[in-house]
C-alpha cells in the first residue's frame, strides 16, 4: 500500500473507510459512497457499513471507478475543510484565498479528485451549529465533521503537515470567514448591555476608534486584537454598539474602552457579563485616558468572597457570609425542585467568584487564598453539601456542574497574574517597579511563590555558595536565568538552562534553592527524554513556571525539533491520561543538570541555540561538604534575599535584552560533547575534524578503546562507535587506498598527532 503512505497514519487506523465511484442524477456527476465489497451502498450514518483501509484498498486496486474515501463520524475526532475550485491544475498554483486558509490551519491537506480543489483533514475541533457552508463569488468553503465522505488521493500539497492537527482558534476563523450577516450565538440585545455598562455617559464606539477607519455596518479588522482576515469586527449603525466575530460578542464603548486599556480582553463578558470591580477598573482607567465618564456612586458596594485572599477592601465593599444561600423572600430549599435549587447555588457561587471551569476541557477550578487549583470538582461538592444540607443531591451537583460550565467558563490562556508580576507569600508583586499589593482572585493566579517579599533582603550565604561552585563570568548569567522563570507569561529568550560537571561540584544545591524559592508544589520535574519522546510528557507543564531536573540520564533525545517547540512556547497540543486534549502554550522555564549530557538524534544549530550551557567545574572533596548546606540556603530570611537577587536578574535581563556571556551555539555543542559519551568525548580529546583528512576505521577504534578503557567509561561496539561518528557534520566513512592497499576509513576526521594538538 506505498500508494498510501502520504496519508496521516491515525486515518489509516480507523474502520471509517469505502469506496465510491460516480454515477450520473439529473445530469450532474455524484460520486457515491460503497462498501468494502465493491457493489453494496455504504451509509454515512451507519458505521457498519464502512471498513478497514486494507479492505477498501484491495477492492479499489486497479478499478478506477472504485476509488477510496473517508467518512466522517459523530463520535470521531476528525473534520474535514473542502475548498472548491481554488487550484491550477496545470500548475498547481493556489489561489491566494486558499493558500491563506492552508496557512492558517496548517493540517494534513491533499489535492482533490478534480485536481481543482483540496481536501484538508483536521483532529479535535467542533464545527458549531451556526456555521453555514460558504459561497462568496470564487470562494467557496464547506465545512463537516459527520454524514459526509472525502475523496481521498493521498497527494498531499508541497510543504503542509503530514499529520492530522488541531489549529487554534478554529471557531474564530470561521467566524472570520462566515458571512457577514450570520446572527452570533453569543449576541444579547442592545438594552442588555445598556444596563449592564453602569450609569454611562453618553460614550459612542467612535469616541474610541476612528470612523475612518471602521465605518458604520462595514466588517474591518479588529483595532485592538487584530484580524488575520481583516473582516472580524463591524460598528452598528448608530456607532452604539460593535461586534466581534472571534470571540462571538457584541459591546458598546465601554466595552470597547475597557479593551484599549487592558483592564479586559474582547469576549470576557460573553457569559454572564461583568463584575462590578470589573466595571468599576474600566470607568477608573478610561477616565485618566481622558474619556469623559461620571464618577462612581459613593454608595455602590460589591459583593467578595470571604476567603478571597483580599486583605484590604475598597470603600463601600460589603462582605456576606458565603455559607449560607440566598433566597427569594418566602421561599425554602423544601419549596423548591431540583433544577431550582440548582439555579440558586449556581447564582450563589458566582456571586463569589469561588469556582470556573476551563472553556477547552471543563474541568473546574477552585480559588484557595487567591491561587485557582483544579480541585473545583471537590471543592463544589463540599459547597453544596454545606449550603443545602439533606436537600444535596447528585443531580444537584451535575446540574449545578453544566450551569458553571455553561456560564462561568474561562480560557485558559487567561489564567495567571497579569504580565510582569509574579504571586508571592505576602501578595501580588510587580517586577518592574517591586511595588506589592494584594492578591485577588480577579488576578487569576495559578501558584504563588512561598516566600514573601522583602525590600531590603539579602541573601549572603547564598552568593557565598556560587562564588565556590561557579566560574565568575557565568554567575550573571545563572542569576538572570532565575530572574527569566519569574516571567511567567512568555518565553522572549527562548532558552533552556543546562548544568553540566562532576559529582559533587554544587549543581543539586543549586536547583533545591531554586525548587524551594518557587515552591515545590509549583515546579515539575520532567526529564527533556520525557517531555519530547512520551505523549502525556507535555502535559505536566500546565501551570508550573519552572520544569528542574537533576541528574539527567544520557538517553537519547529523540525528538530534537519538539525540543525546541517546547523550549520556544509554542502552542502545542498537551494530554492527560483518559482525558480530552488541549491547546496550551508551554511558558515553563527548564533548568537541567547532568553529569553526562544526554545524546541527541540531530545535532543542528537550531537545537544548540536554544540552550545555555554553565559548567560546575569542580569537584567538591567530601571532607569539606555542608551536610545542611541546602537547609542553610533555603531559611526564611536567606530565600527573600535570593527573590530580590533574582528579581535584579530579571530587570537586568530586561534592560539588556540577552544573557551575560550567553554562550553561542557551537559553544553548547562543545560544553556538552566534553561531559558527553565515550564517543564524543574521544572525539572532542582525541581527534580533529578535517574535510580533507581520513583514519583507517580499525585505528580509530583501537584508538578510542584504549581512551574509554583508560577514563573508566564504557566501551561500545565497533559498528554503534561508526554509526554515532557518521552522526557528527563532516564525517562519513568510505573504502580508500591506502599505501597499495584497499582500507574501510572515516573521512573528514583524524586522529591527533600530540597532546599540544589537542590541547589546542
Amino acid at each position: 500500500m506505498s500508494e498510501l503512505d502520504p496519508l496521516p497514519e491515525e486515518l489509516l487506523e480507523r474502520d471509517q473507510w469505502v469506496c465510491w465511484r460516480l454515477d450520473t442524477r439529473n445530469g450532474k456527476e455524484t460520486k457515491i459512497p460503497i462498501q468494502a465489497d465493491g457493489e453494496t451502498h455504504a451509509k454515512s450514518n451507519d458505521p457498519s457499513t464502512w471498513s478497514s483501509i486494507e479492505a477498501v484498498a484491495e477492492t479499489a486496486k486497479g478499478r478506477d471507478d472504485r476509488s477510496i474515501g473517508f467518512m466522517f463520524s459523530d463520535d470521531g475526532p476528525y473534520a474535514g475543510v473542502d475548498l472548491d475550485d481554488c487550484r491550477d491544475p496545470d500548475t498547481g498554483e493556489l489561489d491566494d484565498w486558499a493558500q491563506h486558509v492552508v496557512d492558517r490551519l496548517r493540517s494534513y491537506t491533499e489535492v482533490s479528485y478534480s485536481g481543482t480543489g483540496l481536501h484538508i483533514i483536521l483532529r479535535d475541533v467542533e464545527v458549531p451549529d451556526w456555521w453555514t457552508n460558504q459561497k462568496d463569488g470564487e470562494k467557496e468553503i464547506e465545512v463537516y465533521d459527520s454524514s459526509r465522505f472525502f475523496t481521498v488521493t493521498a497527494d498531499p500539497v508541497e510543504s503542509t503537515p503530514s499529520e492530522c492537527q488541531s489549529p487554534s482558534e478554529f471557531e474564530d476563523w470561521l467566524r472570520e470567514e462566515g458571512d457577514p450577516d450570520t446572527e452570533m450565538t453569543g449576541q444579547r440585545d442592545t438594552d442588555t448591555i445598556s444596563r449592564e455598562s453602569v450609569a454611562s455617559g453618553n460614550l459612542s464606539v467612535y469616541d474610541v476608534v476612528s470612523r475612518a477607519d471602521h465605518p458604520p455596518g462595514e466588517r474591518t479588522g479588529h483595532p485592538f486584537h487584530g484580524s488575520d482576515t481583516g473582516a472580524n469586527f463591524k460598528v452598528d449603525e448608530g456607532g452604539e454598539t460593535w461586534r466581534c466575530w472571534r470571540h462571538d460578542v457584541t459591546g458598546n464603548a465601554h466595552h470597547l474602552a475597557g479593551i484599549e486599556q487592558d483592564v479586559i480582553d474582547c469576549g470576557d463578558w460573553d457569559h454572564g457579563g461583568l463584575s462590578d470591580r470589573e466595571w468599576a477598573e474600566i470607568y477608573d482607567t478610561a477616565r485618566h485616558a481622558g474619556y469623559d465618564l461620571p464618577q462612581p456612586d459613593d454608595d455602590r458596594t460589591a459583593t467578595v468572597r470571604f476567603d478571597g485572599g483580599i486583605t484590604e477592601l475598597p470603600a463601600g465593599t460589603t462582605v456576606e457570609d458565603p455559607s449560607t444561600l440566598s433566597l427569594p423572600e418566602g421561599d425554602s430549599l423544601e419549596d423548591l425542585s431540583g433544577s431550582e435549587i440548582a439555579y440558586h447555588a449556581t447564582e450563589h457561587i458566582a456571586s463569589y467568584e469561588g469556582i470556573v471551569a476551563m472553556k477547552d476541557t471543563g474541568e473546574l477550578y477552585a480559588c484557595h487564598d487567591g491561587v485557582w487549583e483544579p480541585d473545583g470538582k471537590n471543592e463544589l461538592r463540599q459547597t453544596l453539601r454545606s449550603l443545602l444540607g439533606a436537600e444535596y443531591s447528585q443531580y444537584i451537583r451535575r446540574e449545578v456542574t453544566d450551569q458553571i460550565k455553561a456560564t462561568r467558563s474561562r480560557s485558559r490562556a487567561k489564567m495567571g497574574v497579569p504580565s510582569g508580576t509574579i504571586a508571592v507569600a505576602n501578595g501580588l508583586l510587580d517586577l518592574d517597579d517591586a511595588e506589592l499589593r494584594s492578591l485577588r482572585p480577579d488576578h487569576n493566579a495559578l501558584w504563588r511563590m512561598p516566600v514573601e517579599y522583602e525590600e531590603d533582603a539579602d541573601c549572603p550565604a547564598f552568593k557565598e555558595f556560587l562564588q565556590e561552585v561557579c566560574p565568575d563570568e557565568d554567575r550573571s548569567l545563572l542569576q538572570e536565568f532565575v530572574g527569566y522563570c519569574l516571567l511567567h507569561d512568555d518565553v522572549p529568550h527562548e532558552r533552556a538552562l543546562m548544568l553540566l560537571g562532576p559529582t559533587d561540584a554544587g549543581k543539586s544545591v543549586f536547583l533545591d534553592v531554586v525548587a524551594e524559592l518557587f515552591g515545590r508544589e509549583n515546579v515539575a520535574s520532567q526529564s527533556i527524554q520525557y517531555l519530547v519522546n512520551e505523549r502525556w510528557g507535555l502535559a505536566e507543564l500546565e501551570g508550573t513556571p519552572v520544569n528542574i531536573r537533576h541528574d539527567l540520564d544520557p538517553a537519547v533525545i529523540r525528538n530534537t525539533g519538539k525540543a525546541k517547540e517546547i523550549i520556544s512556547g509554542n502552542q502545542m497540543q498537551a494530554e492527560r491520561k483518559n482525558q480530552d486534549p488541549f491547546d496550551m502554550r508551554p511558558t515553563t522555564k527548564h533548568i537541567f543538570s547532568a553529569n553526562r549530557a544526554p545524546e541527541r538524534d540531530t545535532d543542528d544549530e537550531a537545537f544548540w541555540n536554544r540552550w545555555l550551557t554553565v559548567v560546575f567545574p569542580e569537584t567538591i572533596p567530601r571532607d569539606e561538604q555542608e551536610p545542611m548546606l541546602t537547609e542553610s540556603l533555603t531559611t526564611d530570611s536567606e530565600l527573600s534575599g535570593i527573590l530580590n537577587w533574582a528579581i535584579e536578574g530579571y530587570q537586568r535581563l530586561t534592560e539588556q535584552g540577552h544573557f551575560t556571556n550567553e554562550p553561542t551555539p557551537a559553544e553548547n555543542k562543545e560544553r556538552w560533547e566534553k561531559f558527553g559519551s565515550s564517543i564524543e568525548q574521544f572525539l572532542d580529546a582525541e581527534m580533529v575534524q578535517d574535510s580533507d583528512a581520513q583514519v583507517p576505521k580499525s585505528e580509530a577504534y583501537d584508538a578510542y578503546t584504549e581512551f574509554a578503557s583508560d577514563q573508566g567509561m564504557e566501551v561500545v561496539s565497533q559498528s554503534k562507535f561508526t554509526s554515532e561518528l557518521k552522526r557528527k557534520d563532516g564525517i562519513g566513512d568510505s573504502q580508500r587506498r591506502i599505501d597499495g592497499e584497499k582500507l574501510r576509513v572515516y573521512t573528514g576526521v583524524r586522529l591527533c598527532e600530540n597532546s599540544s594538538e589537542r590541547d589546542g
